[in-house]
């Protein structure tokens, strides 16, 4: 890329080997790829991923180093010249490199150059230097000016025409500093989004009181758009309660006096999901009733962050809008749980 062109902040990441990935939004009506006449590339050493089964690792991946963020900001808009660029550029010509720095400069690429090689000048060493001030920033705290300064060292008494101190320390000290702005910027920016966004949700009285009052899903307990918890003692019948309102919501029978709104339940078995069989026929049996589909249970624990939890949530508005499309096409029928095999 051209630092002539204007490229919007947006989210960004840096990758484990201290690589970017700028992420945008495609416009409207694209799906990426092929499909939109896109290449996997910008030039040499500058991937572009996008369209169906393209994919990229995100901050929590590791590498040789873990990802992080470096802006936090919502995806912006593709840029056009970008676009423009994706649909001109030889498909195949990528690659990963460190904006910035010498082409290819991979950390490990750097450190294993011979010591006598020639490229380990003071280019080289602006690039290993590079490298090494980014790192310090990755660690909570930070691992501050004396492991950069002795990584850098290090790195340049291992040439065999090692770089003279009083150029060593000038460049080391120009690089640290330019990171170091970089990183209050990407902090102080982070606050100032963060505080937008507090702002944005601070309300008047008036506000307030505009506010729809919670609909009762079990009037007393359960309200939309809440969360609820349950607490006892190990043994004190928790899990046979909670399957208890969960039949009478499903089939909108009031509960003890309480008023329910009858809806689709999910009912999400963490542990032991082998005897739940057991319990649903015993309450079958013993008020007489048969539990209608309306309850549906998930044998397995969920995770709460992450995509999956995500696919949770667009599962029970299929449910609650009576869509049942799978893969397929066709309708999948449900296990029934409460029948002996």
């Amino acid at each position: 890329m051209s630092a002539a062109q204007d490229v919007p902040k947006t989210l960004t990441y840096r990758t484990g080997r201290a690589g970017l990935q700028m992420v945008f939004q495609l416009p409207d009506g694209e799906t990426g790829g092929k499909a939109d006449g896109y290449s996997n590339t910008l030039g040499a050493a500058v991937d572009f991923k996008t369209g169906p089964g393209a994919y990229v690792m995100v901050p929590g991946s590791k590498t040789d180093d873990v990802y992080t963020v470096v802006h936090g900001a919502e995806p912006a808009p593709l840029p056009g010249w970008v676009a423009e660029l994706a649909r001109t550029a030889v498909p195949g010509t990528g690659g990963s490199a460190v904006a910035g720095r010498l082409e290819g400069s991979h950390l490990s690429d750097l450190l294993s150059l011979a010591v006598d090689d020639p490229a380990r000048g003071n280019n080289w060493l602006a690039a290993v230097a590079g490298h090494y001030a980014a790192d310090t920033w990755k660690f909570a705290p930070p691992r501050g000016w004396s492991w950069y300064s002795d990584m850098a060292r290090a790195a340049n008494s291992a040439s065999a025409d090692p770089i003279g101190e009083a150029d060593l320390l000038k460049t080391m000290r120009s690089i640290w500093d330019a990171e170091a702005r970089q990183h209050e910027q990407a902090e102080a920016e982070a606050v100032e989004n963060q505080a937008a966004a507090l702002l944005d949700e601070m309300l008047t009285l008036d506000d307030l009181a505009a506010i729809p009052p919670a609909r009762p899903v079990l009037k007393g307990y359960l309200y939309r758009g809440t969360v609820a918890r349950m607490y006892g003692a190990s043994g004190s019948m928790k899990s046979f309660l909670a399957l208890d309102v969960a039949i009478h919501v499903a089939n909108g029978w009031d509960w003890y006096g309480h008023r329910v709104e009858a809806g689709p339940v999910v009912y999400i078995v963490a542990v032991g999901a082998a005897g739940v069989w057991k319990r649903g026929a015993a309450w079958q049996q013993h008020h007489g009733k048969k539990i209608g589909p309306n309850l549906k249970f998930l044998p397995r624990p969920v995770q709460v962050t992450g995509p999956e939890w995500d696919a949770l949530v667009a599962a029970c508005e299929r449910l609650r809008s009576g869509s049942r499309a799978t893969s397929s096409g066709t309708p999948k029928r449900p296990p029934d749980l409460f029948r002996r095999s």
